[in-house]
């Protein structure tokens, strides 16, 4: 079990980091060329792309990786299940494209929804694919043919984007990406569902699945509630700054994260009646992606305005504050996400979307409190439902599990005051060297004093962390 997540997780963040670079560095381009407002719109349309796109799941990969034993018959009608929801979900879309639009007060967008839509039937061919891939703990095939997509669709899109085509360059980017992804999975992977369906079969994969597809749908509308208030009160423009700043901070958080959280998954399932094993699992994930989640947040909270200075033009004023509460909330995420695991893997979907319905409650409380006070209010009200929400997932893991919520907080509190350490070192540096060197040097010369510091305190206090870190991914730690 040790050596399959060691390598499943290897390459699941090969993968993530892979893409993860590359559409940094495409973005970064874009962003030179391709307006603000531009940006806007697609965080509209996404909104509304990422809701759709649990519609088109329904909770049913959650249901094929929790289970033990799935057969044939079920996978293949779970398939079919999918590709009908998937043309529902393009259906649906299409249809409501002129309502979105009127509802931001931007006619571009329907054209732009329309053309998306298409996306939900091409994606559909290969949910049950990636479950299968997920459950086997087969990340090497999902990154490779995700990875080979993201860098032809990014490609193609920064030559259009020079090219003049503006948001079409971000719209064909998506295209191209899921259909791509679709082709290869469908070209090396021998799984072929059963001309077949039998619903009594799936009955109860539909019953956990559905929970699963409440909360995450839940989750998903809620979380992009933020977006929706901000495009249809603010410019288009505002939309863009704010969405590309949660881009560009959330995409790392997450990305890393994700890594664990989706071999996580598969693995407590597993483990799903030895609590004292998933409670061990648990611990060494959040230790490892905590180590390094913290200190990268805490350098770009730092570092936000020299790095948006010398990467951005002006068109990009204000982005630099609305990265720094992203990091925050960054900071935050990791424990949030790895915590649901918890409830899941042990099948309890009822208590899931009971957790998820006291958090939006919070989110939504805090948004409209907010609103009050402008964009900063807004980013002011989800960092405090995000504490919230924290410690919500962490009380309703702690019922689930023998990981209590108390051994919970004293477990992260060694590591906090590292990085408490760490902020300080880095402030410090910063300040010495601002008087001598411009951003770049400065920026990299600060973190090459402060990190070796934040990794001396770690062998001290946590002497276990970076070697179980090498040791989970099956790499050697030079010491």
């Amino acid at each position: 079990m040790a050596n399959s997540i060691g390598s499943a997780t290897k390459w699941a963040l090969i993968g993530q980091f892979t893409k993860l670079f590359l559409r940094f560095g495409v973005n970064i381009l874009l962003a030179k060329v391709i307006a603000p407002s531009e940006f806007g719109l697609v965080g509209m349309v996404t909104v509304f792309i990422t809701i759709f796109n649990v519609v088109g799941e329904l909770g049913l990969v959650a249901s094929i990786i929790q289970k033990n034993e799935v057969s044939e018959e079920e996978l293949s009608s779970v398939f079919w299940v999918n590709v009908i929801l998937g043309v529902f979900a393009a259906i649906v879309l299409f249809s409501i494209s002129s309502f979105v639009a009127d509802f931001y007060h931007k006619e571009e967008l329907s054209l732009i929804i329309k053309v998306l839509s298409i996306n939900f039937i091409t994606n559909s061919f290969i949910i049950t694919h990636n479950a299968l891939l997920a459950k086997s703990l087969n990340f090497k095939a999902i990154e490779l043919y995700s990875t080979i997509a993201t860098t032809i669709s990014s490609c193609v899109s920064i030559y259009m984007a020079f090219s003049g085509f503006g948001v079409w360059a971000l719209v064909s980017q998506q295209i191209i990406n899921v259909n791509l992804t679709v082709a290869l999975t469908w070209f090396f992977n021998k799984w072929r569902p059963l001309f077949s369906f039998n619903f009594r079969s799936i009955k109860e994969m539909l019953r956990f699945g559905f929970k699963v597809f409440l909360s995450s749908i839940l989750n998903t509308v809620f979380s992009s509630i933020d977006v929706l208030i901000i495009g249809r009160y603010f410019s288009s423009s505002v939309v863009g700054i704010y969405s590309y700043a949660q881009m560009l901070v959330n995409t790392p958080v997450t990305t890393f994260s994700s890594a664990f959280v989706r071999v996580l998954f598969p693995v407590l399932s597993n483990l799903q009646n030895n609590d004292q094993l998933m409670k061990s699992t648990y611990k060494k994930v959040i230790s490892i992606v905590n180590v390094v989640i913290m200190p990268a947040m805490v350098s770009v909270y730092i570092f936000a305005e020299p790095i948006v200075q010398v990467l951005f033009n002006e068109k990009w004023i204000g982005l630099a504050d609305y990265i720094k509460y992203f990091a925050l909330i960054g900071m935050i995420y990791p424990i949030s996400a790895i915590n649901i695991n918890i409830i899941l893997a042990k099948g309890q979907a009822g208590e899931f979307l009971k957790l998820e319905i006291y958090k939006k409650v919070i989110l939504v409380v805090g948004v409209l409190i907010g609103i009050n006070f402008g964009i900063t209010g807004i980013l002011r009200g989800i960092l405090v439902s995000s504490i919230a929400s924290l410690l919500l997932n962490m009380y309703f893991s702690s019922k689930a599990s023998s990981y209590k919520i108390y051994e919970q907080v004293l477990d992260q509190i060694p590591l906090l005051l590292i990085s408490i350490g760490y902020s300080i070192s880095l402030l410090a540096a910063d300040y010495f060297l601002s008087k001598y060197f411009g951003d770049i040097p400065r920026i990299i010369m600060s973190l090459g004093i402060s990190i070796p510091l934040f990794y001396l305190l770690l062998s001290i206090f946590l002497p276990n962390t970076k070697e179980e870190f090498f040791r989970f991914l099956k790499i050697k730690s030079h010491q």
